[in-house]
């Protein structure tokens, strides 16, 4: 759905019945684009818990790295083991929270994309309550 700005609101730009029109059609695609904005925040809202779980899961991979590191002088054998197990669940959840975060970060810009459409709409039908009080108080 294509918007775009009504035609020029100055007093010869349009009748009023083409200011209502313009108005109706406005309307009309702000509550499309409402809709479709509220359909898409579950969405990000899942994939915000999938970001974070996956930020978690990836502490706790580094947390045991670290302990194989740290019990390099007690334990080699151990060590080794926790060190080379912390480091490939790090790479393996990395691999995970970038796809996780591609996902948000592409519904994130589908919704600015509608947020910033919503307030364009809206500010054009502030301009045409404007244009019909000014024409009503003639």
């Amino acid at each position: 759905m294509a918007i775009g700005p009504p035609a020029h609101i100055a007093p010869g730009g349009l009748t009023d019945d083409e200011l209502l029109a313009t108005g109706a059609q406005l309307e009309t695609q702000l509550s499309d684009l409402l809709t479709r904005l509220e359909a898409l925040l579950p969405a990000i809202v899942v994939e915000r818990r999938k970001i974070r779980k996956a930020s978690v899961k990836l502490g706790i991979d580094a947390a045991i790295a670290l302990t194989g590191v740290v019990l390099v002088p007690m334990t080699i054998g151990v060590s080794l083991l926790l060190t080379v197990v912390g480091a490939g669940r790090i790479v393996w959840d990395g691999v995970d929270y970038r796809s996780d975060y591609a996902d948000y970060r592409a519904d994130r810009a589908r919704m600015q994309n509608f947020r910033d459409q919503i307030n364009e709409i809206e500010s054009w039908i502030i301009e045409i309550e404007a244009e019909m009080d000014a024409r009503a108080g003639r």
